[in-house]
């Protein structure tokens, strides 16, 4: 699945959800930027100036709130900060899994644990960014 194309996407404010779950994502404002994949969870890689960092990215419903709207977030790993009004570059590794509508917040934690350490097979495909 993985290409070489580099998407672009200014990071916007959402519901800080993601932080109160324990996984604190940042939220993308063109959520039609990847209109053409499907829905689910996505190994990548993000740009934050001159380092790079492996993320998740999702793109779908929050069934765990009760959300049809699809959103388009990124849970970048060993990463803090604030990037509100800036724009992060991202390219994607790997599809990982489809939408899950979790029965509790226990299972999603378990099943985010799964996904970071799936995309950590990642760790030596990042690049610093020229």
């Amino acid at each position: 699945m993985a290409n070489n194309k580099i998407y672009h996407s200014r990071v916007i404010y959402g519901k800080k959800t993601g932080r109160n779950l324990g996984y604190p994502t940042v939220n993308l404002d063109n959520k039609n930027l990847l209109r053409k994949l499907k829905e689910g969870v996505y190994g990548c890689t993000v740009y934050i100036g001159n380092k790079s960092f492996l993320g998740l990215l999702y793109k779908g419903p929050r069934l765990i709130l009760k959300d049809k709207e699809i959103s388009l977030e990124i849970y970048i790993l060993n990463f803090e900060g604030n990037l509100y009004d800036q724009t992060v570059k991202f390219k994607i590794l790997d599809y990982i899994r489809e939408v899950i509508d979790f029965p509790n917040v226990s299972s999603f934690r378990t099943q985010i644990e799964k996904d970071i350490r799936h995309v950590h097979k990642f760790d030596k495909m990042i690049q610093t960014p020229k």
